[in-house]
């Protein structure tokens, strides 16, 4: 169990290692931008245009597409059957929304709602085969470790955030942390 001291340390090395992450970057654009600036001016101050807008979008772009998903849906307890009740009626309604079902009318019982959440289980089934054949094939190809690695932690990402996009609602921040922290040091062992 991990105590809140060690969270907190934790956090700091974190933080700092962003910090100098940033840093880094900044100090390598800029110093690129003075090198084509030496040879045109204009061309320097457009280059790190570009570069920081490139960076910029790279940031911008995860965050866009996490919050383009819609809130997941907490289940309350099922001994509160008001809160139960609209919790299930807002579930039906997203199923219906949902791009990948066909549905006429939205579920409103448990059951109808297990029916239709089967056909989204199974295209995430096949969605983590897919990742894993294309894991198999990656790995037997490359014969090299550290490469491996690399694309094991890659096609993971991607598996998870396949696998959010079939039942079309954003995991929350923490879950999403805890996925890719698994996936990052299982990849890594």
């Amino acid at each position: 169990m991990i105590t809140n001291e060690f969270k907190k340390i934790l956090l700091m090395v974190s933080l700092t290692v962003s910090l100098l992450l940033i840093l880094f970057i900044f100090n390598q654009v800029i110093q690129l931008s003075q090198s084509v600036g030496h040879i045109n001016e204009t061309a320097g101050h457009v280059f790190m245009a570009i570069m920081f807008s490139l960076i910029l979008a790279g940031i911008l772009a995860p965050v866009y597409l996490y919050y383009r998903l819609p809130a997941p849906l907490v289940p309350p307890d099922p001994d509160d059957v008001g809160a139960y009740r609209a919790y299930l009626q807002k579930t039906g309604i997203r199923l219906t929304r949902n791009p990948l079902l066909s549905l006429e009318k939205a579920p409103v019982t448990e059951v109808e709602i297990r029916a239709a959440l089967a056909p989204l289980d199974n295209i995430a089934i096949e969605k983590v085969k897919s990742s894993a054949k294309r894991a198999f094939y990656t790995t037997a190809i490359s014969q090299n470790g550290s490469l491996d690695a690399l694309f094991m932690f890659l096609l993971q990402i991607r598996m998870i955030w396949e696998v959010a996009h079939v039942y079309s609602q954003r995991p929350t921040l923490r879950d999403m942390g805890y996925l890719y922290t698994n996936v990052l040091v299982t990849a890594f062992v």
